[in-house]
């Protein structure tokens, strides 16, 4: 009976075989109709560390069935303090189960996980051509990280691995002197900081072009008309001049209050962005240990739950069981007494009988000690289903300390959500950064379009200037050629303007801005932004 409850909490997809062993280790109850009831366990060293009372993983062994399956013991406790362990639970993982369940675990588009022993061998890997055949040191690109996880280190490793730059993030399993390895495609985990380094440098090349722009403009149209003698009888004209050199002179100054201003949204923009740079920083460990420590229990708690509803299923069955065997015993009992009454009976009335009844007193007799045989049975039976109870109560214990162990989950979880909220807030924050850098582009956007329009004042000033300038030239050379032609010529026609002379008509000049923003093309974010390289963060 023992055997059969056993096998209907066995699932023969993920277990290769289940045992259940007393405190000498041998095996009293299993999943195989009874095959390996009686053998001896107790030379196997899973069997030994499991009596002291800890959950252990064993070597990979080979299926008669074909594929391979991994030992995992645990200890069978007493509920009885007094008592302590008294036997072991055994069990065969079937590595392709566990390889289904690990290859669950999505990291990404990219990514995925696998697990090696002690020497590199794999163990779990979604191209299962490798599993059990392959060792890690043997994959091309992956020579360092393999040396590594064989000496038990953990740790973030960049490395090639066909063909692509990979982040390799591996830590030991102790208690199973295993390693388990996450990879995922260095261009997914670093796509969310390459679309920020594009905005950030395009906005930094328009602040960069925008200020090139005004200084070369400012440099290029920047006019000196010398003067080389000025006549003081044309009043008009000097103060006409005089009037457009303030006007110059005012464009400069607001040129120059608008470069400074503008020098300092450039600097006030700089340091957001380092700033941001460092909150990206911290939100990139952060969500890697939240990832991290939420899929460990997630795991955890998916194994809980099924071994939860297995054990208590068959709890339900073992204690339904004994009491349907326990009745059948009584029944067998109360069937004995009365076979041993109405054998006694019968030996009377063969006594009565004289000769012609002794050969019916020796059949009675017999009836009778088949009888008292039935009643030992049934008694000794009913100690057996009293064990059975018993152990029955143990396994209860068991589940209330299995209880406990949920308790230690909800807290890693509660720890988990502490994580994600930190890295909500930290989120909150770089978006007000990035806030403040589109205002800070917005406000040069603006002087900008002020220094612009200061511009064409200036350009149109400059116009007006050069057309006085040559004005006033017609003017005195008229004067000179009047005194040195005697007279012969009026003032008024010497002063009429010459066409060869005369200025060209000022024409109205808009200032327009072109610039051509290069090819930002694919570039590696580290160059821009460089980043530490992340560590896990030890688990205690």
């Amino acid at each position: 009976n023992l055997d059969k409850n056993t096998t209907t909490f066995h699932d023969k997809n993920t277990y290769e075989l289940f045992f259940l062993t007393d405190e000498k280790g041998i095996v009293i109850a299993d999943t195989s109709e009874g095959k390996y009831r009686g053998t001896d366990l107790s030379g196997e060293e899973y069997f030994k560390k499991a009596l002291e009372g800890e959950p252990v993983i064993g070597k990979v062994k080979a299926s008669e069935k074909g594929g391979a399956y991994v030992i995992v013991a645990g200890p069978l406790k007493s509920a009885d303090k007094g008592i302590g362990t008294i036997g072991a639970i055994v069990s065969g993982w079937k590595l392709n189960a566990l390889n289904k369940r690990i290859s669950e675990l999505k990291l990404g588009q990219t990514g995925f996980a696998f697990l090696v022993d002690n020497k590199g061998m794999i163990i779990v890997h979604p191209e299962t051509e490798l599993m059990m055949k392959a060792n890690i040191g043997d994959l091309k690109g992956m020579e360092s990280v393999a040396r590594r996880m064989i000496a038990s280190e953990e740790g973030i490793q960049e490395c090639p691995y066909k063909g692509d730059d990979k982040i390799v993030a591996f830590a030991p399993i102790q208690a199973a002197q295993w390693g388990v390895g996450l990879v995922i495609s260095k261009k997914e985990l670093m796509s969310p900081i390459r679309n920020m380094r594009n905005i950030i440098m395009l906005a930094g090349i328009i602040v960069i072009a925008v200020a090139a722009s005004i200084i070369l403009w400012t440099v290029q149209r920047s006019i000196s008309t010398p003067i080389n003698r000025i006549v003081d009888n044309l009043n008009e004209g000097a103060e006409q001049l005089s009037s457009a050199s303030t006007e110059i002179s005012s464009a400069s100054q607001m040129l120059a209050e608008g470069a400074s201003e503008q020098a300092a949204s450039i600097q006030e923009s700089s340091s957001s962005l380092v700033e941001i740079s460092s909150r990206t920083k911290k939100n990139a460990e952060n969500a890697d240990q939240a990832d991290r420590l939420m899929k460990e229990s997630n795991e955890v708690v998916i194994k809980a739950n099924r071994s939860m509803g297995e054990l208590s299923s068959a709890m339900e069955e073992i204690s339904k069981t004994g009491e349907e065997t326990a009745k059948i015993i009584k029944t067998i009992d109360e069937i004995a007494f009365q076979t041993n009454l109405l054998a006694l009976n019968a030996a009377v009335e063969a006594a009565r009988a004289g000769e012609v009844g002794a050969g019916f007193a020796v059949v009675a007799g017999e009836v009778r000690n088949l009888a008292m045989r039935a009643a030992e049975a049934a008694r000794n039976t009913s100690h057996l289903i009293d064990g059975t109870v018993k152990r029955i109560k143990q396994g209860s214990d068991l589940v209330v300390k299995t209880g406990e162990a949920f308790s230690e989950v909800a807290k890693g979880t509660h720890k988990v959500g502490e994580l994600v909220s930190e890295i909500a807030i930290s989120s909150r924050e770089q978006a007000q950064g990035i806030d403040q850098v589109n205002k800070a582009v917005d406000g040069m956007d603006k002087i900008a379009q002020r220094n612009a329009a200061n511009a064409e004042e200036s350009a149109s000033t400059s116009e007006e200037l050069s057309a006085q300038a040559v004005q006033m030239k017609d003017i005195v050379s008229a004067m000179v050629k009047l005194v040195g032609e005697n007279g012969k010529r009026t003032f008024r026609e010497e002063l009429a303007p010459n066409p060869e002379n005369r200025p060209p008509e000022p024409k109205a000049r808009r200032f327009r801005r072109k610039m051509d923003l290069p090819d930002l093309g694919e570039m590696d974010p580290e160059k821009i932004i460089p980043l530490d390289k992340p560590r896990l963060p030890e688990q205690k």
